[in-house]
């Protein structure tokens, strides 16, 4: 009984979009579930609303707490914060890995980015090769501080933890509270309408994790969770505002891409014996914008 209440403790570090959604749906399914936040603020908002929340934060590469780490699973959660200008991600993802070390985690799931894939070019899977540089790169010299370099030193520090340690790679997430109608709406001379969209619904990482969790048997590392819309950026962007109402977006007339990168996740979904909810993106955005 005693191992039974272990492998059923599940810690969520970054309880942010995804996190707390994530939250939310383990609880339903007797998970007994841990989170972490920054703030005193918002674990004050977050244990009110019901949640087992904890503040956590790293000052000089110390982790401030360790409840979260006797947990048996530990997601981690948290944004790279690449937009914000920040290069510190690689390094908190080690030294949570050393906590969880010192603490009794069994294993970690990292949700990671398909934007590892950067510099690649043309189809890519749970198989490919990363390409850490550009290919027109001058020198062919990747930036300590690139964006693929360290989520690639996230990923391999996850992966060094054990055997049963995964990373979850997932293209950009969608949801009712994140319309797709409204990221570039109104905007134009905008490049790239030939190529594919590579988007997930926040509902389908859900079901991925919790599949996910839920095997612990799984020898495979890397996971993508990826739909299969088939549409190009102009014509789901374009789609996607008018649902909204609101002003198209304005591409640039380009030629067809030949090596345009297209993201796919069916090895994951073999793997997890796993269905999207929401497969189709171009269906799910018409039939739920349709009523706004």
């Amino acid at each position: 009984m005693v191992k039974e209440q272990v492998n059923n403790s599940i810690g969520i570090i970054g309880c942010g979009w995804l996190g707390k959604a994530l939250a939310k749906q383990l609880q339903t399914q007797n998970y007994n579930v841990k989170v972490t936040v920054r703030s005193a603020e918002k674990q004050a908002l977050l244990i009110d609303k019901g949640y087992d929340c904890e503040c956590l934060t790293i000052v000089d590469g110390v982790l401030s707490s360790n409840a979260i780490f006797s947990q048996h699973t530990l997601i981690i959660a948290i944004t790279p914060g690449f937009k914000r200008g920040l290069s510190d991600y690689a390094n908190n993802i080690a030294n949570t890995v050393t906590a969880a070390k010192a603490g009794s985690v069994e294993r970690i799931i990292l949700i990671s980015s398909t934007g590892i894939y950067q510099h690649n070019q043309g189809d890519v899977d749970e198989d490919s090769h990363i390409e850490m540089t550009q290919s027109d790169c001058a020198k062919g010299v990747s930036s300590p501080n690139d964006k693929v370099s360290l989520l690639a030193k996230a990923e391999q520090a996850v992966i060094n933890f054990n055997q049963q340690s995964k990373v979850v790679r997932f293209s950009g997430l969608v949801a009712e509270d994140r319309k797709p109608g409204k990221f570039l709406a109104g905007k134009t001379e905008l490049a790239g309408a030939q190529m594919p969209v590579n988007l997930i619904h926040r509902d389908d990482c859900i079901g991925l994790l919790c599949e996910l969790i839920k095997n612990e048997s799984l020898l495979q590392q890397i996971f993508i969770g990826v739909s299969q819309t088939t549409a190009n950026k102009k014509a789901f962007y374009t789609a996607a505002a008018n649902a909204l109402n609101l002003t198209p977006p304005q591409f640039k007339s380009e030629a067809l891409l030949t090596h345009a990168r297209k993201v796919y996740g069916e090895k994951t979904r073999q793997w997890l014996n796993y269905q999207y909810q929401h497969d189709d993106l171009l269906t799910w955005l018409t039939q739920t914008d349709s009523n706004h």
